[in-house]
C-alpha cells in the first residue's frame, strides 16, 4: 500500500503547521509529526473511514483536522487535510473542487435528504466561485 499526498494536501499541511508554529514554538512540528503519524496509519486502516461525497474522511487523532482520501488499486491519494473548525461547506467545496480537477464527472451520493441538500449547496458554491 502506497500513500500519495497530493500537492494541495501538502500545502494544507504546510499552512496548518505554520499557523500552529506562530501560536507557540514547537507546536507546528508537533502538528506535522501527529498528522504524518495519522497518514502512516492509513497503510493499516485504509478504507474503514466513512465516505463523505465520494471521499473517505479520517479524523486526525490530536488536532481538529479531517484527512480526505480516495483509494485506487493499491494506492491511497490524499486530496485534502482540512481544519474542521472552519465552515464545513467551504471544506466540502474545496474537496469537491480538488476531486473535480482529477475527474470530469461528478456523482453525488446522498444517504439522506440532509446530505442531498448539503451536496447541492456545495455544488452551487463551486459554481458561484
Amino acid at each position: 500500500m502506497t500513500v500519495v499526498i497530493l500537492e494541495d494536501a501538502a500545502e494544507d499541511l504546510e499552512t496548518a503547521a505554520q499557523f500552529y508554529e506562530s501560536c507557540a514554538t514547537g507546536v507546528g512540528n508537533y502538528f506535522l509529526d501527529s498528522t504524518l503519524s495519522d497518514l502512516d496509519s492509513l497503510i493499516l486502516f485504509v478504507g474503514i473511514h466513512p465516505v463523505y461525497f465520494g471521499f473517505h474522511r479520517m479524523l486526525s487523532k490530536r488536532f481538529p483536522f479531517g484527512i480526505y482520501y480516495e483509494v485506487e488499486d493499491d494506492v491511497v491519494y490524499v486530496y485534502a487535510i482540512l481544519d474542521l473548525r472552519r465552515n464545513p461547506l467551504r471544506g466540502l467545496a474545496e474537496v469537491f473542487t480538488r476531486g473535480l480537477a482529477e475527474d470530469s464527472i461528478l456523482v453525488l451520493e446522498a444517504a439522506s435528504i440532509t446530505d442531498l441538500v448539503v451536496a447541492c449547496m456545495t455544488v452551487w458554491m463551486i459554481i458561484l466561485t
